[in-house]
């Protein structure tokens, strides 16, 4: 299996971003991973050309939900809006510590949103989430 090319991690906690991201170091499942602390940033990240003139373009975003400025679902509101037809192929995993079904159920209605995750990231929930952007 190859590398992705990108993976954006978005979570108000610098701690479980830094733990995430040493799990997919170690993993060495892409090229680059980048994060952002709440869901303005990220979009603004979305949003923004690099030298080449091109959008980032992770292959899979793992989104928390309960985040201030701009909580997940605010996120996949205006993603939905800007998305661009590549973005189809782009996954998103919700990360969240909530147990709610209600949470649940109201996150999978977003177009993208193709699984809903408990805190904290493992290997073979990784790998699950891989295996769905491979076959896409």
């Amino acid at each position: 299996m190859g590398k992705l090319k990108e993976i954006l991690l978005i979570d108000d906690s610098k701690g479980t971003n830094s733990l995430n991201k040493r799990l997919l170091e170690e993993m060495d499942v892409a090229e680059h991973i980048s994060i952002a602390l709440n869901g303005r940033l990220a979009l603004d990240y979305l949003l923004s050309k690099n030298e080449q003139g091109n959008y980032p373009s992770p292959d899979i975003i793992f989104l928390d939900i309960n985040m201030p400025i701009m909580d997940g679902y605010q996120f996949l509101k205006e993603f939905k809006r800007i998305e661009k037809e590549e973005d189809l192929k782009r996954i998103i995993v919700t990360l969240t510590t909530s147990i709610s079904k209600e949470n649940m159920e109201k996150t999978m209605r977003y177009s993208g949103v193709k699984g809903y995750q408990f805190k904290p990231l493992t290997k073979e929930k990784v790998n699950v989430v891989i295996e769905e952007v491979m076959k896409s």
